[in-house]
């Protein structure tokens, strides 16, 4: 037996004892090293299983809000087996309290599939923003995986990552309707069994890098009475301008290489806007649709209006121009690489009878009712991604780390603490 399957031997023991004493501040504390314990990739699979089911039965029987992170206040600090001091559950990248200045916990739910082009650059960004991660990859190899213990080994504090694969779950396979949402619904059903009801949920892609804080947002939406939030989503394409560098050597990681971004949807002013961000509560579930990225049920007061509504028609008003939102950068190409896409016909909404041609990724999930990843403009050749005008946005600028400048764009408060690996002198917002 490995050391670390007796840890984890050691520690189930002990984490049933103290719930069937209600000791709870030392439950937490046990939770917590028990996350720690499932991170890594030496544990067996069948250990790994027990203690997933293992840590379900204890949060069904913690009081009040069934979460790790809802320590008593008496369990800031308890003492694990080794009787050592340790933190409580409820950390933040730094060591302090999650819960303290203006943030609460927040858990990452991402899907992806042969993303290792980016996963990692992704993981060092975005990692420490998030007090949890549960991933399931669809990938054809191992490499994402790899990337992920990588993360888990050296990343301190470990972050609370999760990893699963398709092929692990036999249901995939058999689901001729799968699609994003019935994926995100096996996530978000893992996600309360690990770390219980009432947290906080970001939805995560590899190429959505966050510019505002997920844990600052979510505290001043919950403080505001509202179960879910919004992003702008600041679409990032290869601009004319950068195609030079780019052929002559291409930059290591995607935010150095790309830095256009497009916004004033519709000519209106504003970003796009995505749901990303949801309170984890009961009676909220995932359906089967696709197209909504929240889940379809039980989430009723965006944050500051801005739910689909604003995509409707509220986004044209005067009163919308004055909303505020949280953004994340989306790289939509990581690689100008024709080879990647292919040209697909589409049936027109707008023309009914006609098509139009899409040019998709070819690597990009095809489940049941999913939208394909990719842009209408013509990518047979690498100058085709090269682009000024994106669609229906009337605006693109040069990210040099700061959206201060935006109207639209939140307080600095709510900015990531974190320098975007960008030119010199650039990265930040002093």
């Amino acid at each position: 037996m490995s050391a670390i399957e007796q840890h984890a031997a050691s520690l189930w023991p002990q984490a049933a004892a103290a719930t069937n004493l209600g000791d709870w501040p030392r439950v937490h504390g046990l939770l917590d090293e028990l996350h720690s314990v499932m991170a890594s990739s030496e544990l067996s699979a069948e250990t790994r299983e027990s203690l997933e089911a293992g840590i379900g039965l204890v949060l069904g029987r913690l009081p009040g809000p069934r979460s790790i992170f809802d320590a008593p206040a008496a369990s800031a600090a308890a003492t694990g087996s080794s009787g050592d001091e340790e933190q409580s559950c409820a950390t933040d990248a730094s060591g302090g309290a999650s819960s303290s200045a203006g943030r609460v916990p927040v858990v990452g739910l991402m899907i992806t599939k042969d993303d290792e082009n980016v996963l990692r650059e992704w993981l060092e960004a975005n990692g420490a923003l998030l007090d949890g991660l549960v991933l399931l990859d669809g990938s054809r190899s191992n490499a994402s995986r790899d990337i992920v213990r990588e993360h888990v080994a050296r990343s301190a504090p470990p972050l609370r990552l999760h990893y699963m694969h398709e092929d692990a779950q036999p249901a995939f396979a058999r689901d001729a309707k799968k699609n994003d949402q019935t994926l995100r619904r096996v996530v978000h059903t893992r996600i309360r069994s690990l770390f219980g009801s009432g947290v906080w949920v970001m939805l995560c892609h590899p190429d959505e890098f966050f510019y505002h804080d997920p844990r600052r947002v979510a505290a001043a939406a919950q403080a505001d009475g509202a179960d879910h939030v919004f992003w702008w989503a600041l679409h990032v394409l290869p601009h004319p301008s950068e195609r030079a560098a780019h052929e002559a050597g291409r930059a290591p990681l995607v935010q150095q290489r790309f830095r256009h971004f497009h916004h004033s949807f519709e000519g209106f002013g504003h970003p796009f806007l995505e749901g990303r961000l949801f309170h984890d509560m009961p009676g909220v579930e995932y359906a089967s649709q696709h197209f909504v990225t929240l889940p379809a049920a039980g989430l009723r007061a965006p944050w500051r209006r801005l739910g689909a509504a604003w995509l409707d028609d509220w986004h044209r008003t005067a009163e919308a121009q004055q909303v505020r939102g949280p953004a994340y950068l989306h790289y939509k190409v990581i690689e100008a690489e024709p080879s990647q896409y292919e040209a697909r016909r589409y049936p027109s909404a707008r023309r009914p009878g006609e098509t139009f041609t899409f040019w998709a990724h070819r690597d990009h999930f095809r489940g049941d009712g999913a939208a394909p990843t990719g842009m209408q403009t013509d990518l047979s050749s690498v100058e085709g991604f090269f682009i000024e005008q994106f669609e229906s946005y009337a605006e693109n600028t040069r990210f040099t780390g700061c959206l201060r400048p935006f109207a639209w764009s939140l307080p600095e408060e709510y900015r990531a603490n974190r320098t975007w690996p960008l030119g010199e002198g650039e990265g930040a917002c002093e």
